[in-house]
């Protein structure tokens, strides 16, 4: 993990090989935007997994984006 300074909300990140970690000790009431890139290097039809936040100690509090689906011939 790494401390986060670009973010002020964001307290550290985490990188895995298949997915990205974003820690808040606090988020207050309010509408987050998250953007990020993917690269997508063969041509094949992808799925990609919807994003979720969720309370660290209570996942039952959570969140989703929509499911996309990219098409690269």
């Amino acid at each position: 993990m790494q401390k986060n300074s670009k973010n002020t909300f964001l307290d550290r990140t985490e990188y895995r090989s298949d997915r990205y970690f974003w820690y808040a000790e606090t988020l207050y009431p309010w509408i987050y935007n998250a953007d990020y890139l993917i690269r997508l290097t063969h041509a094949w039809e992808y799925n990609v997994k919807p994003a979720r936040i969720s309370e660290f100690y209570d996942v039952a509090v959570f969140g989703t984006s929509n499911t996309k689906k990219f098409l690269i011939e």
